[in-house]
């Protein structure tokens, strides 16, 4: 196969890969609403359900480790192993995972679900170590970015319809919410909804065994080592960010449902905190869809045309698949009118990832202090459109912080991989925050706000840096 042409025999692997983004968004979500459904069955403290998402996120973490490390001292092995094989190994691994989730379930065992959510997530984390370059490679890297992209949009389609489905299992058929909690029938009930992502993981592997995968070419070294890579500043800066923007939009999502039962807050109920988790998932579709524009060859009034229209679309298309899942949208409604902050947004910061990565830290560490500012269902609102600035905030990121690492550049990638140890930091300690009587849940959102800063910091730091390297090319021509 050619560097840049598509084969007909791989678009089979094309589409079974980037299918396997939505299982990543699906469960990520999928923990939103875990955490209060377990939080009140093992009467727990808001510290303690944030644990789910340690467990989740360390995965990761340990997967990309252990990757490293095994490529650092058994180089032979590491080449061995094929894409193929690598992909299956962790769909395996998530399906033992995902088993293991049911029985802990039907079981009712808190430590037994960490475990397997764990599992799972390392099984993830062995996907991703193959998916993302397999994308690229797939038919040239050329449109490598436009596959990503579609993928993300994917995940991001798996973190909408999680909490519904959940919603939907946990809810529909139990009555006397109070009582359920205490009997662990909300947990049980999800039983059939895990079952059925350890079916999607069984047809993948199936599917993988019976398709063609091109051989990707492994470098014969990782280039260089860890610590000569974060003697770099900018480097070093980027992975500090990647931490900070990881854990911030997981703390965000994964205390929302304690937020919003806060009868300081809103009062509600966990079943209808199931809407508007949906959406916070909505709304990293909303981004991701709308910020793909800049992946395209098009005349700029076309581009500005397609920002200012495409994040209405898309919340319409949101708001439909919403209606099919059983939700009241007159309640949603109210998050349209921050459609065009990030229409507004990303017109100003054009394609260029510094200015884009400042942009959407900024807008949203602004959400985060109008959400303190405000209170009820406008503060909510101000939460849930992070998530569209929050959405663009990975690929700014991870371009940015791989600029100048040269032969480093899979060393690099991996290590930013381990930052997203930041979404199993992070929530914790927010969590505990929360506990704390003179702070409480809404007040300890002044943590992700601090992690939004972190983020828009990187992007002004890298912004003011080309602009003054422009400035002193610019000085040096008309000087010569």
């Amino acid at each position: 196969m050619e560097a840049n042409q598509p084969s007909a025999r791989y678009h089979h692997a094309l589409y079974l890969t980037v299918a396997i983004y939505f299982f990543w968004g699906f469960s990520a979500s999928a923990n939103t609403l875990l955490i209060p459904l377990i939080k009140d069955t093992f009467g727990l403290l808001q510290w303690q359900s944030q644990l789910i998402e340690f467990s989740f996120y360390a995965a990761y973490f340990s997967g990309s480790f252990l990757y490293i490390f095994a490529s650092a001292t058994c180089q032979q092995l590491v080449q061995k192993l094929s894409t193929r094989l690598l992909i299956i190994t962790g769909l395996m691994v998530s399906l033992v995972g995902t088993l293991l989730l049911v029985f802990s379930l039907s079981l009712v065992s808190f430590s037994m679900i960490l475990v397997s959510l764990f599992i799972i997530a390392l099984g993830f984390s062995l996907q991703q170590i193959a998916a993302n370059p397999t994308l690229v490679s797939l038919g040239g890297a050329k449109f490598g970015i436009h596959r990503l992209t579609v993928a993300g949009a994917l995940g991001s389609l798996g973190n909408m319809i999680a909490p519904m489905l959940l919603g939907y299992f946990a809810f529909s058929t139990i009555t006397g919410e109070s009582s359920a909690f205490e009997e662990g029938k909300q947990l049980t009930a999800l039983v059939p909804v895990f079952y059925g992502l350890a079916l999607g993981y069984l047809l993948f592997i199936l599917g993988y065994l019976g398709i063609k995968m091109p051989n990707l070419q492994t470098p014969q070294s990782m280039g260089g080592s860890v610590k000569d890579l974060l003697a770099g500043r900018g480097f070093l800066i980027g992975a500090i960010a990647l931490f900070f923007y990881v854990g911030g939009e997981v703390s965000l999502q994964s205390n929302l449902p304690e937020l919003l039962k806060d009868t300081e807050f809103l009062g509600l109920s966990t079943a209808d905190t199931v809407q508007y988790i949906s959406l916070f998932g909505g709304g990293l579709l909303i981004g991701r869809c709308t910020a793909a524009v800049f992946n395209f060859s098009l005349p700029t009034l076309w581009i500005r045309v397609c920002l200012l229209l495409l994040p209405m679309l898309t919340f319409i298309l949101v708001l439909g698949l919403m209606t099919i899942g059983g939700v009241q949208i007159s309640n949603l409604l109210g998050f349209a009118p921050f459609l065009l902050a990030l229409s507004t947004g990303l017109l100003f910061s054009g394609a260029r990832p510094d200015r884009m990565l400042f942009v959407a830290g900024s807008g949203a560490a602004l959400l985060l202090i109008g959400s303190q500012l405000c209170s009820g269902y406008y503060s909510m609102y101000c939460l849930l459109a992070v998530s569209m600035f929050s959405a663009v905030m990975w690929p700014c990121i991870f371009s940015l912080a791989l600029e100048g690492v040269g032969e480093k550049i899979q060393l690099a990638s991996s290590v930013l991989v381990m930052m997203v140890l930041g979404g199993a930091i992070i929530p914790p300690l927010q969590g505990y925050l929360s506990d704390i009587k003179g702070i409480g849940i809404h007040r300890s959102y002044f943590v992700p706000l601090l992690c939004y800063s972190v983020v828009a910091y990187y992007g002004f730091v890298k912004w003011s840096s080309r602009v003054q390297q422009n400035f002193a090319q610019a000085s040096g021509q008309s000087n010569a």
